[in-house]
């Protein structure tokens, strides 16, 4: 867990860095988050969500992260969710590190 909240925190350092003031960062930030946390399976389980979401609520950073740490902490067989968790993880620090680095280089 603290993997993928480093890997979300260059993003948001890219937001923040992109962003002219504080309250459009913040703004900019929303449509991220919201379709990441709400179709997740942070709040219900995935047999629980409507048909046409579970393929993505499934298949994004969010539920992968969430499904390991609640595996690992309840005990229940884990799975891929922490291999897919680690992958997500590599491949968004890999797209967002890059470019917050260099956002700060331009603002800098």
């Amino acid at each position: 867990m603290l993997l993928f909240a480093y890997c979300l925190s260059w993003g948001f350092a890219f937001i923040g860095l992109a962003a002219p003031n504080s309250e459009t960062a913040q703004a900019m930030t929303f449509p991220l988050i919201f379709p990441l946390t709400f179709a997740s399976t942070i709040f219900i389980p995935l047999y629980k969500l409507p048909h046409w979401m579970q393929g993505f609520a499934n298949n994004q950073p969010v539920s992968q992260a969430t499904d390991a740490v609640r595996s690992l902490m309840l005990g229940y067989p884990v799975g891929n969710h922490v291999w897919m968790s680690l992958i997500w993880s590599a491949g968004i620090i890999a797209v967002l590190a890059p470019l917050a680095v260099n956002q700060f280089r331009k603002v800098a």
